[in-house]
C-alpha cells in the first residue's frame, strides 16, 4: 500500500503494516521511532527538492505525534481513555488492535517502555516529546533505571527527557556518564551519541 505504516482511520502506524496482523490484531510499540520515520520522509522530500514527499511527510509525522500524544503518553490522572489501574504507569509499551500492554517486546521493565517510547531524540522530536508526559516519564525512567539500563546507554534518554524540563538537571545527568555508553556494545548508546545528546540539552528553551 502507498502509505505502508499509516493507518488513517487509528491516526497513528502499526509496525508490521496496515496488512499484517497477529491473533491480537496489529500492533505498535515505538511510535517515536514511527515519528521519526516521517520525519525522515520529510528529510527526503528536501534533500531531494520534492515539495509534494516533504509535505507527505510533515503531515505523516503530525498525525503520528498526535497519536503518541493521544495513546502513548498519559503524563496526567483521570485519563480520558485508559483506566487508572493502566493510567498510573503514565506510558504505554505496545499497544495492539485488541489489548495493550506495559511493555516492550524485549523486557518488561519501566525504563525500557520509557526509552523505546523516546528514542531516537532527533531535532523534530521536540514537537513529540512535550513537557507535561516527559516530566512524569523521567521520574519513573530515573526511578527504575539501573544495571544494564547504565551499562548498555539508555541512560542516555534520561538525561535528553529531563533537559526538557530543567535543562541544567539533564546536562548535569550527561555531563556524569562514561563514554561507554556510546559505544558500539552499548544497545541503547550505539544509536545516539555524545555530540547528539548535548546539542538536544543544549538547544532547550
Amino acid at each position: 500500500p502507498k502509505f505502508r505504516h499509516m493507518d488513517w482511520y487509528a491516526g497513528h502506524s502499526w509496525a508490521g503494516g496496515v496488512a499484517m496482523a497477529y491473533l491480537n490484531g496489529r500492533n505498535q510499540e515505538s511510535v517515536s521511532e514511527a515519528f521519526n520515520a516521517w520525519y525522515g520522509v520529510s528529510l527526503w522530500g528536501r534533500a531531494i527538492g520534492d515539495n509534494k514527499i516533504r509535505d507527505t511527510g510533515r503531515l505523516l509525522a503530525a498525525i503520528e505525534a498526535r497519536g503518541a500524544h493521544t495513546y502513548w503518553q498519559i503524563p496526567s490522572i483521570p485519563n480520558d481513555i485508559y483506566p487508572t489501574t493502566f493510567a498510573k504507569h503514565h506510558t504505554a509499551g505496545i499497544i495492539w488492535s485488541n489489548l495493550i500492554q506495559y511493555q516492550t517486546w524485549f523486557g518488561m521493565l519501566q525504563w525500557e517502555v520509557q526509552g523505546i517510547q523516546t528514542l531516537p531524540v532527533t531535532p523534530a522530536s521536540e514537537l513529540l516529546l512535550n513537557a507535561s508526559w516527559t516530566r512524569v516519564a523521567a521520574e519513573t525512567f530515573e526511578s527504575t533505571c539501573s544495571g544494564t539500563c547504565n551499562t548498555d546507554g539508555w541512560i542516555t534518554f534520561l538525561c535528553m527527557l529531563k533537559a526538557v524540563n530543567n535543562k541544567e538537571e539533564g546536562w548535569k545527568c550527561a555531563e556524569n556518564l562514561p563514554s561507554t555508553v556510546y559505544s558500539g556494545q552499548a544497545a541503547g548508546g550505539n544509536g545516539n551519541s555524545r555530540s547528539n545528546t548535548l546539542y538536544w540539552i543544549a538547544t532547550r528553551p
